[in-house]
């Protein structure tokens, strides 16, 4: 599970995926208060759905309560690097 979210998460903080999460986001600047939040939501909903998607249609099962809280702690860990890079992409 862990190797698993952490490349999610490397992925989506690639400086190809946040130029184009930059793009997008300033597009809809007019629409959302805060496009980092924003971003961030998106980020998050995306490693959501990976998780979900590994266990529901390769694994075949649901996560237990021990890998659930195994996905949240590399979420908290992360969290300051997720933010950081995101903040960077919008100055």
């Amino acid at each position: 599970m862990r190797g698993t979210v952490e490349k999610v998460i490397d992925s989506l903080l690639s400086d190809e995926n946040l130029a184009f999460s930059h793009a997008v986001f300033e597009a809809l600047k007019p629409y959302v208060r805060s496009r980092e939040d924003a971003l961030f939501g998106c980020i998050y909903g995306y490693i959501v759905s990976t998780v979900s998607s590994i266990y529901t249609m390769v694994l075949r099962r649901t996560p237990t309560q021990e890998e659930l809280n195994e996905a949240v702690n590399i979420l908290q860990t992360r969290l300051p690097q997720i933010k950081s890079r995101i903040r960077a992409t919008f100055t």
